[in-house]
């Protein structure tokens, strides 16, 4: 107060139209720091999330959750949605006021828990609805335990997810191709074209095809993940992201595209051509987290958001037909709505009844700030290098001049990975947090690997 009458008693000698401004200025000053309640108390809570979730899935959720008794009872009247790359998450949320943290995967979630950003959830604010979700679904983790949150979970799954691809069949049929069924079938020269016919993301760019590497890297092992994804790259197109890749199957450009399930869903819906695949016993289910932020001041109101996220009202929206997720609930398809969506409940028990990996969540984190940037560096920035050189080879079998152990010897050498596992976990913190080390490592890999495919490139077109 002793501000503002400072500010009063300066104006009283000068214009009345200087102190009206001048008033009126510490006023705004006032509510947007919370002095005077700002929204919070006169126009209701804004709840803030962060997440990784598009618009399309926001704008479903929204209003039916702000028309809910949840929110109405929790004095919550607005959602601010918050969307930075995961590398940015934890710095967006130490500067405060996110509440919730929506959407991302496993991995990022069981980083932030080991970061201390999340809140453990309590059963009992929470009420039943947090033990009305199953541990396990399928073999994969719906809920996260980690010694520090005691019995309470660090976060919760609010829907299930599995990997694999989509493909255009109108396209497979124009270049008399089998439909895949594996990460190997991807990796196959024989679905080579020029230009390609398979779209991958860019590892930093989409964390959904992020999770699909990780997935090839524990189904083979290090050393042989590495080879692998290398000849998927060398086979395919590198996209922006996910969505990129999507649009690329859906308009016919590509005929192979690695995705989520729901977007391989989304697209059989609208384009009859098109078939999501989930590679046999050698995908996994993935339980999609929601969370509350350690330092939201509105825990009430967060809690709010997650029961209605969690019932089976809630999960019903998952299977809207612009959304096609599948929810952690299945008695999702017994409401209303749910039992309009027969097609959608049959997928869903096909993916739960799919065998998958063993995958370890926590092995992935140990190496995923460095397994991101190495995929960019030695994948997507020398991809022109990489396809000179596979083209190289496949033209040299072809003609017969490359036999099949010298095009294995090729292969080998060129997936090897620069690091070792033991390496790529050892560097991890350093490249999630140092940019100066992170951007160093990632040109002096780029540029090994670039020099790598030009050499074998000149040694197979001199055979």
């Amino acid at each position: 107060m002793n501000k503002l009458a400072h500010i009063i008693w300066y104006n009283n000698n000068n214009s009345m139209k200087k102190f009206i401004i001048s008033i009126a200025l510490v006023i705004m000053i006032l509510f947007s720091s919370g002095c005077l309640g700002g929204d919070d108390e006169a126009e209701g809570i804004t709840l803030t999330i962060i997440t990784r979730h598009d618009t399309s899935i926001q704008e479903v959720f929204e209003n039916p959750f702000l028309d809910s008794t949840y929110a109405v009872e929790a004095g919550i009247t607005k959602i601010r949605y918050m969307q930075p790359v995961p590398g940015l998450w934890p710095t967006a949320i130490d500067n405060g006021g996110i509440d919730v943290a929506w959407g991302g995967g496993p991995t990022l979630f069981d980083q932030l828990a080991d970061l201390g950003y999340l809140m453990p959830l309590s059963e009992e604010t929470l009420g039943d609805i947090l033990s009305e979700i199953e541990d396990t679904i399928g073999g994969a983790p719906m809920k996260r335990y980690i010694s520090e949150y005691g019995d309470d979970p660090a976060w919760v799954a609010a829907a299930i997810s599995s990997f694999g691809f989509t493909v255009n069949h109108k396209v497979l049929d124009f270049y008399g191709l089998v439909k895949p069924e594996t990460w190997d079938d991807l990796a196959d020269p024989i679905y080579f074209k020029d230009p390609p016919i398979i779209g991958i993301g860019n590892a930093p760019d989409t964390t959904s095809n992020t999770r699909i590497y990780e997935i090839i890297l524990q189904n083979y092992g290090w050393e042989e993940g590495w080879i692998k994804l290398t000849e998927i790259a060398a086979n395919s197109g590198i996209y922006y992201g996910s969505v990129d890749v999507l649009n690329a199957v859906e308009t016919g450009e590509i005929a192979i595209g690695t995705t989520i399930d729901f977007y391989g869903y989304s697209a059989m819906e609208d384009f009859p051509d098109t078939e999501y695949v989930i590679p046999r016993g050698q995908s996994l289910l993935n339980g999609d987290p929601i969370a509350i932020m350690y330092n939201t001041q509105k825990v009430a109101a967060a809690e709010a958001f997650i029961k209605f996220v969690l019932s089976p009202e809630g999960q019903s929206l998952w299977l809207d037909d612009t959304i096609n997720r599948m929810p952690v609930r299945a008695d999702a398809f017994d409401t209303e709505f749910g039992k309009t969506r027969t097609k959608l409940k049959d997928l869903y028990e096909l993916t739960i009844a799919n065998q998958g990996i063993e995958f370890s969540d926590a092995l992935a984190s140990s190496y995923e700030g460095t397994v991101v940037p190495y995929w960019s560096a030695v994948l997507n920035k020398p991809h022109g290098n990489l396809l000179s050189a596979w083209r190289a080879m496949i033209k040299a079998k072809d003609e017969g001049r490359l036999t099949q152990t010298q095009w294995d010897y090729y292969v080998g050498i060129m997936g090897a990975p620069l690091i070792t596992l033991e390496e790529a976990q050892e560097i991890n913190d350093s490249m999630l947090k140092d940019s100066t080390f992170s951007n160093a490592k990632s040109v002096e890999w780029a540029d090994e690997k670039a020099e790598l495919y030009d050499q074998i490139k000149e040694e197979i077109e001199n055979l």
